[in-house]
């Protein structure tokens, strides 16, 4: 597992990084070290690339982790190819 999460000031964002397997106890770990950066930075844009993940938590799972968020957080979901269908 590799989750790694680093400011870029330049873009002021916080980026996420997410490789191998993931399980979604690991996730919601890391959302403290985030949450940290964004209140101490006032960043409030975050984004996760995932591109090498092998496994992680599902969608759902993953949507779920936000519930203790404020309401008005927006996710994106942005993909360098067509989304494959099912």
């Amino acid at each position: 597992m590799a989750l790694q999460i680093q400011i870029n000031a330049e873009l002021a964002i916080i980026e996420i990084t997410a490789s191998g397997t993931l399980a979604k106890e690991e996730v919601s770990a890391k959302m403290s070290e985030m949450n940290e950066l964004s209140q101490e930075h006032g960043i409030t844009r975050i984004l996760a690339t995932v591109s090498d993940l092998e496994q992680g938590p599902s969608f759902g799972a993953t949507f779920a982790i936000f519930n203790d968020y404020p309401k008005g957080l927006r996710n994106a979901i942005v993909s360098e190819k067509p989304l494959p269908s099912r």
